[in-house]
């Protein structure tokens, strides 16, 4: 499936209001960890090697300015738009994953603690995504000391927000619960 296919650019450039570039920056950024493995500090060198949707050199201060400009209001209209994309009853999954660092200068990095006892400060990131066509609809983070069943509540709240329509979702263990369970 290429981007094209998502309909993520279009969605971005109607959030972003047609700034092409900008949305070049930012598939950029969203695709460079998936491919790499590797943090934003190594995004320069790598574009010097591979063709990649954005022509701007994204050095940390411009994928910085880059990401505090995106905010908590466009994030809601990228996810209303997401959510018109999906057909009605259409089943969702959701996913987390923690991931450590060694910076603690983000509010959830502070407070989240890495499950294996490392000293490490970690955030639990939520994905949502279609079973059917495998298009991601919903991102956040949390603090990492948040258990999935906990953040339940919050990402319902979110997609009931941003216009997903009771939305069937299907998740791992980790969001079991009694509470989870009777809503």
């Amino acid at each position: 499936m290429v981007v094209a296919d998502t309909g993520i650019r279009q969605d971005l450039e109607t959030v972003i209001h047609g700034y092409c570039e900008v949305v070049d920056d930012l598939i950029t950024l969203a695709m460079y960890p998936f491919v790499t493995g590797y943090i934003y500090n190594r995004v320069v060198r790598w574009k010097r090697h591979v063709k990649a949707p954005s022509s701007r050199e994204l050095t940390p201060s411009v994928i910085t300015r880059l990401t505090k400009s995106f905010t908590e209001q466009n994030r809601i209209e990228l996810l209303k738009l997401r959510a018109a994309r999906l057909g009605k009853g259409e089943v969702c999954a959701v996913d987390t994953t923690s991931r450590s660092s060694y910076g603690d200068s983000l509010a959830d990095m502070r407070r989240g603690r890495n499950k294996e006892g490392l000293p490490l400060k970690q955030t639990l990131e939520v994905i949502v995504y279609s079973l059917t066509n495998h298009m991601p609809v919903y991102y956040r983070t949390f603090p990492g000391n948040i258990p999935d069943c906990r953040s339940l509540d919050v990402i319902l709240a979110d997609m009931d927000h941003a216009g997903f329509k009771n939305p069937v979702l299907v998740t791992d263990r980790g969001f079991e619960s009694l509470r989870n369970l009777e809503r």
